[in-house]
């Protein structure tokens, strides 16, 4: 990715969306997540973006905006990173699916579900709470609507004029840098969630004690400032 042109350096960015990927992995102890929302005009690589996380996420997959409701019910009850690609069609107050934008606008708090009427084998219909709580970016030229953009960290991007990053295929893993396996990342991640689920647990109630933010304006940044204090007690910078 090149990050020119947005809020921070490209190393900075580069730790940012890191920890935010790092804390996929640790949902079940982070209480609140805010989402990631790459926008700029076309060419600028927020699709690339999405890809680019989407390889190394806790179950990450890009979602366009003709994925079924259900199917994203059901990566959502896994708690699956979710990118959304061309999030304006899904999030159009006009044509977008009410159910799916009720299940994107619900999900940033830890025990949130959705409740839904499913069939039942005998011709009823039993009430089932879907568990809406996970990781979710979103990639678009528009800026979304109040409600989600309060959730939400903006990445502005610009189109690159590095051509070695700007025609990268993040899903082709043989030609990734420094011979990365990239099965290998994802286990290695795995292994250390659950090794450190304590252990992070105590850097999110320690970065709620000590942050100046508060409520709303906080929640956005929760999982990755507990990531990014975790890390710095590893001895990480």
């Amino acid at each position: 990715m090149d990050f020119h042109g947005s809020f921070t350096d490209q190393e900075t960015l580069c730790d940012l969306i890191t920890c935010w990927i790092i804390s996929t992995y640790f949902l079940d102890v982070i209480p609140v997540t805010g989402y990631l929302w790459p926008n700029g005009e076309p060419g600028s690589g927020k699709s690339h973006l999405l890809y680019v996380i989407s390889t190394v996420a806790y179950l990450g997959m890009v979602i366009t905006a003709g994925g079924s409701f259900a199917a994203i019910r059901d990566l959502a009850g896994y708690g699956g990173a979710l990118m959304f690609d061309d999030a304006e069609k899904i999030m159009d107050r006009n044509t977008g699916d009410p159910d799916k934008q009720a299940l994107l606008l619900a999900g940033n708090r830890k025990g949130t579900t959705v409740p839904l009427k499913i069939p039942t084998a005998n011709k009823g219909w039993e009430t089932r709470h879907i568990n809406a709580y996970c990781p979710k970016a979103f990639s678009a030229i528009m800026l979304p609507i109040d409600t989600l953009a309060s959730r939400t960290i903006f990445i502005p991007l610009l189109a690159s004029d590095n051509n070695a990053k700007a025609n990268s295929d993040p899903l082709d893993f043989e030609n990734w840098p420094d011979g990365i396996d990239r099965r290998r990342l994802v286990d290695d991640l795995w292994s250390m969630a659950l090794i450190n689920l304590g252990n992070m647990a105590l850097s999110d109630q320690k970065v709620s004690q000590e942050t100046c933010m508060a409520g709303r304006a906080f929640q956005p940044w929760r999982a990755i400032l507990s990531v990014a204090h975790w890390l710095d007690g590893k001895g990480a910078d």
